[in-house]
Order: C-alpha cells, then structure tokens, then sequence
C-alpha cells in the first residue's frame, strides 16, 4: 500500500555495481528459474508513439535463461529464432526453440489481453515448470495473467502505475526527504485547461525562468515533453501536441545540468536479495524543441551514488515496491535530483545483465538503443559490419559490440551493449559502429 509518511529509519545497504560480484546479481528473480518473461512493452503508457513498438519486445531474450521461458507473437518468430541463434553462436546463450513460446496474439497494446482469452496458450503456459511471471511492466492485465497461471509477480500494477507518474514519483521522494525539481500538476477535468497552464507558465517566466518544460506525466521515456519559451510557444504546444492531454507537469527546464545519472534497482520480498543491478550515466542528445532525448546508458557512472541510492530503496521499499525499478537523476554540481522512476525493466537493464552474463565481471560498457543502421538492414550484414571493424564481441577477450536486439532494423535503428570497447559518449558510439 503506498503511502506518503516518512520511512522508518533503518540502515540498509545495497552494493554497488561497480563492486558487485556476479554471483550476486545471479539469484536474481528475473535471472533465476523457473521464470515466465513477458516482455508487455506495448502496454506502457506513450509507448505506441514508437515505430516498430512489437520488435522492441525482442530486448526482453537475451534475459531467458535456462529453465525459464518467454512469451511472444507469433509475427516475432523468424527474429527471435535469429536472434537466439547469434546468441547461441556468441556462447551467450544454452537456449533452443522449446524455451520460446510464440502465440496468435498481435504485437501491439493487446498483447496481454489476448493471452487472457486464449484457451490453448494458457493451457500450454500451465503445463511450464515455472513459479514466477517477470512482465516488462507490472499491470493489471499481467497481474491478472499471473493470477489465471498461479505465478508470483513482485511488483504491484497499482504501485508501479503510481511510480510511473513523474508528479506523484516525485511527491513520494520528496516525503522521504529526497531532492526533486518539484513542477505542477494541472488536469483538464478542472476547467479552464488551457488558460491555467499559460498561468502556470507565466508565474515560472516571472521567477526568473527562462524557458520551462509541458510534460505528460505519465508518459513513457521522454515521449511527451516539450520545452517552451513563451506564452505563444505555449499556446501553440498546447494545440499542436497537448490537445487529448489530460494532464500536464508544467515545470522550470532543467538548466544548469551537469549530467544525468541513473540506477537500476531490484528489491526483493526479503531485503537481503535487494541488489543494484546498475549505475549510470544517461546518453542525451538535446533536440531544440522537445530537449533532451535519450540514446542509452554508460556503465557503471563515475559519481558516487551510494548514499543517494540508500535513501530510494529505503523509501521506495516502505512504499510498498518490489521488483524492478529505475530512478532518474539529474546532478548540478554535487547536487542530485531526482526526476522520475521508471518502474518497469528500463534499458540499462538489457545491457548489463547481458554485458555481466558475456564476460562474468562487471566491465565498463555502453548501451545504446538506437544505434543507426541502413534501412532493411539484416543481422548478418550488421554483425559483417562490425567484424569488418574490428569490433565485434569476442568471447575469448570479453569485449566488443554484442547485438541485444535487431527486430527494429527495418526502421533503421538497431539495439547494441558495447563492452569494454572504450567508446564512451554517443558520438564515437555512432561513428564507430553505425553502418550507413
């Protein structure tokens, strides 16, 4: 049950990925079997604004390990069987085809509820030696499918619906006394939309802000965000891109940022399988309109987040979450503020498990989403590609450019884990493995 009271003081130390041992990351739920992956990425809220939404659910294979299963549609089949054969080529994986399971359901927002009605899969999924079900996102239809299997799922859909709104993310950590660039609420059920959302931006503009942030709360990743300037650009953001908002965090920009770190979280029902899957450090790129944009994430972030880390779980465990969790940061200077938690499997997460699993040990390494690629693009000409390079993973040193997933490359954009490689920033990222 969430709760905004201040947490019980309690010390509770959780370790750090730059010194965490393999072998504490490998127990694990979502790592560990029997485990049902069910990669509901298309159920995220703002996530159809992406092109080729349904392959994105490929990033969820290289988590499957032995003895645990993963759900997918059937339109997948073809890549995923690729995908899982290039793992398997790379040792990175002992899969075969009985681990995957490819269902009549479309890859898109229904995905999960079709699986709710379909007698035949639901029936096969019961006969599976699994106890646990690690959705992409916990939600009422991935709880309800938990519920029909007899599965355990860590994350409550109602906590994580609430974590996943940047406004009431951020009152939670600031009851817990954590640092937030604060922003208002404001919902058209109130009246007046429009007219209280150029107030609210003009009262900003008077403090001394120069440009300031219309965000949908909920909205997924940075989708949904748009910088204004004045109240004209304002008004015509509002009936350009806000027009079925229902609510909007107006807020100050984000000027004077030195960086943005991130961490990755898993707290168990037992505080002492809590672990920190990852630190890091944000790639962003600014767009001019809409601001920052993000590519991926640098492991492990340089800054010392230990104590800044200790405080999140210790309130976010007293608010009732399991599971996984990611909190965003943005640093002016040595300050740390939190901007938003994404209670779901993020990113970074597909990077460093899989960077970890490749090599054994934690090494620096960069996960990059959006990797550009020529249109129509195949896995083998990619992988040639960085061969060509002199770039692509080798198992025998532990380093190189492993392809975490490929389903989005007829949209030009392929998923990689960079490890070890020294390629640090999104520029020489791009230029050094991006193929034209």
């Amino acid at each position: 049950m969430l709760s905004t009271t201040s947490p019980s003081p309690r010390v509770h130390t959780l370790t750090s990925f730059d010194r965490v041992r393999p072998s504490a990351l490998a127990d694990l739920p979502l790592l560990r079997a029997p485990v049902l992956h069910l990669p509901n990425i298309t159920e995220v809220n703002g996530a159809a604004r992406f092109d080729g939404l349904g392959e994105y659910m490929l990033r969820s294979l290289p988590l499957v390990g032995e003895n645990q299963y993963i759900v997918l549609p059937a339109q997948l089949r073809e890549p995923a069987l690729e995908l899982l054969t290039y793992l398997r080529q790379l040792e990175l994986s002992t899969l075969d085809e009985d681990h995957l399971l490819f269902v009549p359901a479309a890859a898109d927002d229904g995905f999960v509820r079709a699986l709710l009605t379909d007698h035949d899969t639901l029936a096969r999924l019961r006969r599976l030696p699994i106890t646990r079900l690690e959705p992409f996102l916990a939600t009422a239809n991935a709880q309800r499918l938990a519920e029909q299997l007899g599965l355990h799922m860590d994350m409550c859909p109602e906590v994580a619906e609430v974590l996943n709104h940047k406004a009431e993310a951020r009152r939670c950590f600031e009851a817990f006394g954590m640092e937030t660039p604060g922003g208002r609420v404001l919902r058209r059920a109130d009246g007046d939309f429009v007219e209280r959302v150029c107030v609210a931006v003009q009262s900003l503009f008077e403090q001394g802000h120069v440009t300031c942030a219309l965000t949908l709360p909920s909205s997924f990743s940075g989708i949904g965000i748009w910088r204004v300037r004045s109240l004209a650009e304002a008004r015509s953001a509002l009936g350009a891109h806000f027009r079925d908002a229902e609510e909007l965090l107006v807020e100050p920009w984000l000027e004077g940022v030195t960086g943005s770190p991130s961490f990755v979280l898993y707290l168990g029902d037992d505080e002492r399988a809590d672990r920190v899957i990852a630190t890091t450090e944000q790639l962003l790129q600014d767009e001019r309109r809409q601001g920052p944009r993000h590519f991926g994430n640098v492991l492990p972030s340089p800054r010392a987040l230990d104590a800044v880390i200790d405080s999140a779980a210790n309130g976010l465990r007293d608010l009732g979450v399991r599971g996984i969790v990611g909190v965003d940061l943005i640093a002016r200077g040595d300050r740390l503020l939190m901007t938003e938690v994404n209670a779901r499997q993020t990113g970074a997460i597909f990077g460093a498990l899989t960077a970890l699993r490749a090599v054994g040990e934690p090494r620096p390494c960069v996960v990059h989403n959006n990797v550009p690629v020529r249109r129509g693009c195949s896995l083998s000409e990619y992988v040639a590609h960085l061969r060509a390079r002199g770039l692509h993973y080798d198992a025998h040193t532990g380093r190189g450019v492993i392809v975490i997933s490929h389903g989005n490359m007829p949209a030009g954009k392929v998923m990689v884990v960079a490890v070890d490689c020294g390629l640090t920033t999104h520029d020489e990222l791009v230029a050094a493995i991006a193929l034209a």
